[in-house]
């Protein structure tokens, strides 16, 4: 059941919410809650479901506020999709993400940059297509 909730958002500005009156609609919220329920969970359960099924493919992760406060980043470690226990690896140091610490997305940007330019262990062939992508919570 839909239910107008009226300058919520600021004047002139509604939202609409639902409540849950079925036990099957309040087990589909219950499950969605306890998976996407806040912005750390949305951003793990995003990132896990888009790199489960992800095969020929390198793959290297970071956190953005693992350099500290002078955000001098070590080299990132590639993982190889094709190869289980790098992907289990992987995936398992994307679920322990916690949310901390303040949002360095010019640095962590940079960082990335910085990678191609001096990180051997990413190019591997002339020719191979490169990617940097920033997840955020925020």
């Amino acid at each position: 059941t839909a239910v107008e909730v009226t300058n919520a958002c600021g004047t002139g500005c509604s939202l609409y919410k639902y409540t849950p009156t079925t036990t099957e609609t309040q087990q589909n919220f219950a499950n969605w809650f306890s998976y996407y329920g806040n912005r750390n969970r949305a951003m793990v359960a995003g990132l896990t479901r888009s790199l489960v099924d992800t095969s020929k493919l390198r793959v290297g992760y970071f956190t953005i506020n693992s350099g500290g406060s002078s955000y001098a980043y070590a080299n990132i470690t590639m993982r190889d999709m094709d190869d289980n226990s790098a992907k289990s690896a992987l995936l398992s140091d994307v679920l322990r993400l916690g949310a901390n610490g303040s949002t360095p997305n010019r640095w962590a940007v940079e960082h990335i940059g910085k990678q191609f330019n001096t990180n051997t262990d990413i190019i591997q062939n002339a020719c191979q297509k490169n990617a940097g992508m920033l997840f955020t919570d925020g």
